[in-house]
């Protein structure tokens, strides 16, 4: 987590393989989600698609989509 212009950043919550399919994110998630928002009253994260359900879970809610632009 990250504070930056009054808001709080959660970024590169990662399980490894070997341990996924135990919550052990979403939980991770969560605990840095809470403490996010106690500090600076307000949480943002990128996310992919696949996995914006999850986030949804703990109360964001998708504000946009963008594009990655890289040179021709």
């Amino acid at each position: 987590m990250t504070q930056t212009g009054g808001t709080a950043y959660v970024s590169a919550v990662t399980v490894l393989p070997e341990c996924r399919g135990r919550d052990l994110g979403r939980l991770m998630s969560a605990a840095a989600t809470s403490y996010a928002v106690r500090q600076a009253g307000l949480a943002w994260l990128h996310c992919a698609d696949s996995v914006a359900p999850l986030y949804e879970q703990l109360g964001y809610r998708r504000l946009t989509t963008h594009v990655d632009f890289k040179p021709a």
